[in-house]
């Protein structure tokens, strides 16, 4: 006797995806991880300095890129644009510190995965 197996296959065939570890109906999307350490402190190192490069040489950015319209309202004509930049820098510092340290992605998960479903 011959079995019509037509339709079946996802029954027949091992399907592993990202939520075998996980416990729960709905699990949350997995993250991008730098699982590299010394790669992690390399990036953090890198934006720490961009970010202290925006901040003393704002001037040079102002130079290069130009004023924007939403910075000098927002902040002031004379001085809006490079005060952009420098808030930019420590963002950017802020950000990378945060990032080191697993705070930043603990952040991303606490905020978004409500609204995947992931915090029922």
């Amino acid at each position: 006797m011959k079995k019509n197996y037509k339709g079946h296959l996802a029954q027949l065939v091992e399907h592993l995806v990202y939520t075998e570890e996980v416990g729960g109906s709905s699990p949350s999307v997995p993250t991008i991880k730098i699982k590299n350490k010394n790669m992690k402190y390399a990036f953090f190192i890198v934006l720490l300095i961009f970010g202290f490069i925006m901040v003393w040489k704002s001037n040079k950015f102002l130079d290069f890129f130009g004023r924007m319209a939403f910075a000098d309202k927002a902040f002031g004509f004379y001085g809006g644009t490079r005060m952009f930049y420098k808030l930019l820098g420590v963002t950017l510092m802020i950000l990378s510190a945060l990032m080191v340290t697993g705070v930043l992605e603990k952040i991303i998960v606490a905020i978004f995965s409500p609204l995947s479903g992931g915090g029922k």
